[in-house]
C-alpha cells in the first residue's frame, strides 16, 4: 500500500510518499521540504514509480475571506494534480487542514497547530532519528510534514484501505 500526500503551494509543493510501516520518502530537503510545481507536475505525469500509488491525498484549500492571487494559483495547481492522477486511474482524496487537525485530536485555536501535528506524526510513525541511525521520518522537513499529515489522515479515513 502506497500513499502519496501533497501539500500544494502556488509555486512549490511538499510531498511525502508513505508506505504504512516503512520509511517515508519526501520532497527536496534543501528548500523547506518543497519542490517546484512544474517539476512535481512532470513527475506526476511521467514517473513509472507513481503508477504503483494506491491513494493520493492532497491538502484542500479553504477560503474564508477575500483571497490573494497566490491562493487561487494554488487551487488551480491542485486541480491540475487531480486531473493528472484521475487520468492515471488513481484514487484521489482531498482533505482540509482542519480535517488533519481533528484527525490527530488537535483542538483549534491559538498556538502552533503545525508543531502539534508534527509531534503527533512522530508518535504515530516514528522519530526521524539521526543520519547514522535514520528513523522512519528521517528527512521529513517543512512542507513535507504537512504532506505526510494529509497522507496519514486520508489513508486512515479511507474506506478502500486494506
Amino acid at each position: 500500500m502506497l500513499v502519496l500526500g501533497i501539500d500544494p503551494g502556488n509555486t512549490k509543493s511538499g510531498w511525502a510518499l508513505w508506505q504504512p510501516g516503512y520509511k517515508v520518502h519526501v520532497s527536496a530537503k534543501d528548500d523547506g521540504g518543497a519542490m517546484w510545481n512544474d517539476r512535481l507536475l512532470a513527475a506526476c505525469r511521467t514517473s513509472p514509480s507513481l503508477s504503483n500509488v494506491d491513494l493520493i491525498v492532497i491538502e484542500r484549500m479553504v477560503i474564508y475571506q477575500a483571497s490573494q492571487d497566490t491562493i487561487h494559483d494554488t487551487i488551480v495547481f491542485y486541480g491540475r494534480l487531480v486531473e493528472i492522477f484521475s487520468q492515471r486511474g488513481a484514487t484521489v482524496k482531498l482533505v482540509k487542514r482542519s480535517d488533519v487537525r481533528s484527525h490527530f485530536g488537535i483542538p483549534g485555536g491559538k498556538g502552533s497547530v503545525d508543531s502539534k501535528v508534527i509531534k503527533a506524526l512522530k508518535q504515530r510513525i516514528g522519530e526521524p532519528g539521526t543520519k547514522q541511525n535514520p528513523g522512519p521520518t528521517f528527512g521529513v522537513t517543512g512542507h513535507s510534514w504537512q504532506a505526510l499529515a494529509a497522507a496519514v489522515t486520508g489513508y486512515e479515513g479511507w474506506s478502500g484501505r486494506p
